[in-house]
């Protein structure tokens, strides 16, 4: 990975550089695992603070066992997310072929006429931990697909504070986005309004 050169702008608490990955045994995997790809391009994420030094914010990190707790959390939560879309997927196939003809097969309603978009998806990704010579962790990398910025715009569709479409209506990512806000009614009822997907954002 290359420390020094960042993907984005920095987040809230990570920082995204550019790096590859190659494994020692990639057959083993699952496609479409990351890392199948020898030397395969990924965006390498590590959690940071700021402080305050010479009158200027600093990038800090922190000790090993945290960074672990930290990103241990968010690859968790990744992985929670993609769980939750295959419900949805699952949900999808069961009612698509029970749909009466001249309503939607989603049955929010009579005047619904949602769109079924091609399978969307969260990017593959995993969890590296660094250990020291006594064995302890010494850094922990959140490892993910890279988003190739050269084939399209990265959007957003539903915002974290609403669960309205924030494209317009009539816009071209306006279907998809009504798509999304379905996927987090289903999401939220089927697991009893204890979780749902927020913030939608990506490419196409």
């Amino acid at each position: 990975t290359d420390p020094q050169t960042e993907l984005a702008p920095r987040g809230s608490f990570k920082t995204a550089h550019p790096g590859r990955l190659s494994l020692d045994a990639p057959q083993t995997l699952v496609p479409p695992a990351l890392g199948m790809i020898p030397y395969e391009s990924i965006a390498v994420k590590r959690a940071y603070y700021k402080e305050m030094i010479h009158g200027k914010d600093r990038v800090k990190r922190f000790s090993g066992a945290y960074e672990v707790d930290i990103m241990g959390r968010e690859g968790k939560a990744l992985y929670w997310a993609m769980s939750l879309m295959d419900m949805v997927y699952c949900f999808v196939k069961r009612h698509v072929g029970k749909a009466a003809v001249g309503k939607c097969w989603c049955h929010l309603s009579d005047s619904c006429r949602l769109t079924l978009h091609g399978q969307v998806h969260f990017v593959n990704a995993g969890l590296a931990i660094i250990r020291n010579t006594e064995g302890k962790a010494a850094k922990a990398l959140l490892l993910e697909q890279l988003i190739d910025a050269s084939q399209g715009l990265f959007r957003k569709f539903v915002h974290n504070g609403s669960a309205k479409p924030l494209p317009d209506c009539g816009s071209q990512d306006y279907n998809l986005a009504c798509f999304l806000c379905f996927a987090q009614h289903v999401q939220w009822t089927k697991t009893g309004g204890l979780a749902f997907i927020s913030d939608f954002q990506g490419m196409v």
